[in-house]
């Protein structure tokens, strides 16, 4: 069983340093004796494991600490996979989700086995990677779908892939880093509207909205995209985007996560 009087010593190394955080003996005690951390750990890094701990409880000065001495150095280790400011922006938003948000979020699982940057610079690395790798494959999916309908009439079918490449491509460039965010969120990792509003700081119903904006533009745009550039006559057209737009619903929920929409969803569509 680790000291209570050891982890009691760490907080107050912590509290030194950072005079801004919140005393919390008891809790950070049971905390230290979950993660089974070793008497050495706990003397040579518990101040950064309270610091962690601060963050898990939602303790609004330790995140200001861990943003400013600990997350601008991981967002340089994520410039590594791609140095776009749009980028970058949305990666350390998906690694502030993955840290803070939910039951299974990752900063309580520090428990310091070694420097927090360290630790934080892995999960960094990961968050750019998996963005990297899901943009990638984000216009090839959809696109693949799209192709299991059959060319239109007369259109050629290589031509016909290309257009709907296109289209895809720049429907999904005009996301804006929040809406490729709230729409992993809802999708992916299946938070409510009501946790994607707190994690924004704004109300369900703009949440809900941002979402619902968000999935409606890449619909719209792909099915103008495909009719203007097919060039095809007025019933044509209705026979296309009505297939093309039934298509398109079922792959954007594919490709942000599952062929099945969550119950969140519904209340989206309005």
């Amino acid at each position: 069983m680790t000291d209570a009087r050891a982890a009691q010593s760490a907080m107050e190394v912590a509290l030194r340093s950072w005079p801004e955080l919140v005393a919390r003996p008891l809790e950070f005690a049971a905390h230290v004796e979950r993660l089974k951390v070793p008497a050495r750990d706990l003397a040579s890094r518990g101040q950064e494991l309270y610091l962690a701990f601060a963050c898990s409880r939602g303790d609004a000065a330790a995140l200001r600490i861990l943003e400013r001495e600990y997350l601008t150095r991981a967002r340089r280790v994520m410039s590594r996979v791609n140095r776009s400011a749009e980028f970058l922006d949305e990666a350390s938003q998906a690694l502030r989700e993955r840290l803070f948000v939910g039951e299974n979020a990752r900063i309580v699982q520090f428990a310091a086995s070694g420097p927090l940057s360290a630790w934080l610079r892995i999960a960094a690395l990961r968050s750019a990677l998996n963005l990297q790798k899901a943009r990638r494959n984000q216009s090839d999916l959809l696109t693949e779908s799209l192709l299991e309908l059959p060319a239109p009439a007369g259109a050629d079918a290589e031509r016909y892939r290309e257009l709907v490449q296109s289209a895809v491509d720049a429907a999904f460039a005009t996301l804006s880093t929040r809406e490729r965010n709230v729409l992993r969120l809802c999708y992916i990792e299946g938070s409510s509207i009501d946790q994607i509003a707190a994690l924004y700081g704004t109300h369900r119903s703009t949440a809900a909205r941002w979402i619902s904006a968000a999935r409606g533009r890449i619909l719209d745009q792909v099915s103008e995209g495909v009719r203007t550039k097919l060039g095809l006559s007025a019933s044509e057209i209705q026979s296309v985007l009505v297939r093309v737009r039934s298509q398109l619903e079922i792959s954007v929920l594919r490709l942000l996560g599952g062929d099945e929409q969550r119950d969140e969803d519904a209340s989206v569509t309005d």
